[in-house]
């Protein structure tokens, strides 16, 4: 869920994962299988504005400093 809305990890990240084959390929790239309905989660899809529901710049700056993949 967390792809949805920060992409990717970066490959600095990825290289400190300790489950990263469980999540990724050898290239980095997602392993996207379904959800229980069906739905295949795509990194990068959805606008955190849209998903607080709120046009506050500062509060959605500080939500995305939150989910930052490495603070």
């Amino acid at each position: 869920m967390m792809m949805e809305v920060c992409n990717k990890p970066s490959a600095e990240v990825l290289k400190t994962s300790q489950r990263k084959k469980k999540f990724f390929n050898d290239d980095n790239t997602p392993i996207l299988v379904p959800n229980r309905k069906h739905q295949v989660r795509v990194p990068g899809s959805k606008d955190l504005c849209d998903i607080l529901e709120t046009d506050d710049d500062s509060f959605v700056d500080f939500v995305s400093r939150c989910l930052d993949w490495d603070p």
